[in-house]
């Protein structure tokens, strides 16, 4: 069978520095070296992610072409179309960013207008569909072979792997509906097990979708309305069991703690607590290590403190570092804390015991603090009420919940699990067999 199916090419896009790094760079490119058993591999990007890519695989020895899709434009009914999905989300979302652009200055009639759409659209399958459909027409009208260098061959026997299903990011559902025009059958998934509530109504809909997690799989049939029959259960490219790691113990008697940070954009509060945690550290235990995790995209540029000896910066940058590289850091630590998800759930899936920061430094407004997370943004609440995280509700709970590290719990594998989909699923083997279901 896969001598047959040699000639298929799997076209997979990657538009997102993540994802590369999920798909391509981690744990030595084994994920598209176990598809380029079976199909051609051509990978589709941006221009300035051609060079990465391209020069990662000949580092790590895949065998793919790359095909980079650019210049492309919305013509104003597609931007208004995307609009109108961008807030038909039956979501708590939905409500908090509208309310959040309200706050920002957005003018009367545009908030009124949006609170329309959400209440007409969010809640009429009918609609939702037949908006997908004059999308897909929309762009179909469009000639975009021109958008693809080189020159793009397409058969029907090839396949669309489209990773990142986001309306705000990349090119993905441009692809998606310029494959399925030309009757090419398509696989697609999201980045990560939250985003089929933040980003809004998915203006495309993959003849599969593969989903991480049994969390996921309930957010596409509740909230999307994707058909349960269309929906193939996986796991998340960055929870797959090859990158668990074994705790490191450090043999040197120190204490290792990781605060995980959420960056200006999503917590406006964060420069502040970590003026507060590096100047609070002084006073910790000399044996006490803090490492302060930057998240890649959102790093806090200028902080104006000189952090001591036990106090360290570090980014993982998504073009520069694995998984593996990550992971082997966060196995490191006795203790993670944040007040976010991702990082925590990092740790949740190493087995490391967290604790979830539930205050401020400085009182934010309302719609934008952090800590509407907890009770507003589903995929939050969902994710912190469902299971028994320590959460430290003021600065000295924090501190003494540090003290006391050991007191701390690591949070039972088969609630994660929910989230992350298990990590003894093979992802490579789902892609596989997913494709090979649309070709049948």
């Amino acid at each position: 069978m896969t001598k047959n199916l040699k000639m298929s090419t799997l076209h997979i896009t990657l538009f997102e520095k993540q994802l590369v790094r999920s798909y391509l760079l981690s744990d030595q490119g084994h994920l598209i070296k176990q598809l380029s058993n079976v199909y051609n591999i051509n990978i589709i990007t941006s221009k300035e992610l051609e060079g990465l890519i391209s020069e990662k695989s000949l580092e790590l020895g895949l065998i793919t072409s790359v095909t980079v899709f650019e210049n492309y434009k919305e013509n104003i009914l597609i931007k208004i179309l995307s609009s109108i999905f961008r807030y038909s989300n039956k979501s708590s979302v939905t409500i908090q960013i509208i309310n959040l652009q309200k706050q920002s200055g957005s003018r009367f009639f545009r908030t009124l207008l949006r609170y329309i759409i959400y209440l007409l659209v969010s809640n009429s399958k009918f609609l939702k569909l037949m908006l997908r459909k004059i999308f897909q027409f929309l762009v179909g009208l469009q000639n975009l072979r021109g958008y693809f260098t080189p020159f793009l061959q397409i058969e029907k026997i090839d396949i669309l792997f489209v990773t990142s299903l986001l309306p705000l990011r990349g090119q993905d559902i441009i692809i998606g509906v310029f494959f399925r025009k030309r009757k090419i059958r398509v696989l697609g998934t999201v980045r990560s097990w939250d985003n089929l509530s933040v980003n809004g109504t998915l203006p495309f809909v993959p003849d599969l979708f593969l989903s991480h997690s049994d969390y996921m799989r309930r957010t596409a049939v509740n909230k999307q309305g994707i058909s349960k029959d269309s929906i193939v259960m996986s796991v998340t490219p960055s929870y797959q069991h090859s990158f668990l790691v074994d705790k490191i113990q450090d043999k040197t008697g120190n204490i290792n703690f990781s605060y995980m940070c959420q960056g200006l954009v999503v917590n406006p509060d964060d420069r502040n607590f970590v003026y507060w945690l590096v100047d609070a550290w002084r006073k910790m235990p000399k044996n006490f290590n803090l490492f302060i995790v930057q998240h890649p995209s959102f790093i806090m540029e200028k902080i104006d403190i000189f952090p001591h000896s036990n106090v360290q910066f570090i980014v993982f940058e998504y073009s520069s570092t694995s998984l593996n590289d990550y992971y082997s850091h966060l196995s490191s630590m006795d203790l993670v804390f944040g007040g976010g998800t991702t990082g925590l759930l990092d740790a949740c899936f190493l087995n490391v015991p967290v604790v979830v920061v539930e205050f401020e430094i400085e009182q934010q407004e309302y719609w934008q603090s952090t800590l509407r997370h907890f009770d507003y943004f589903p995929w939050t609440a969902d994710f912190f009420n469902g299971s028994k995280f320590t959460r430290a509700k003021n600065k000295n709970d924090l501190i003494n919940y540090l003290i006391n590290y050991k007191d701390i719990c690591s949070i039972d594998n088969d609630y994660i699990v929910k989230f992350t989909g298990s990590p003894t699923i093979n992802m490579p083997d789902e892609i596989l067999s997913a494709s090979l279901k649309l070709l049948r």
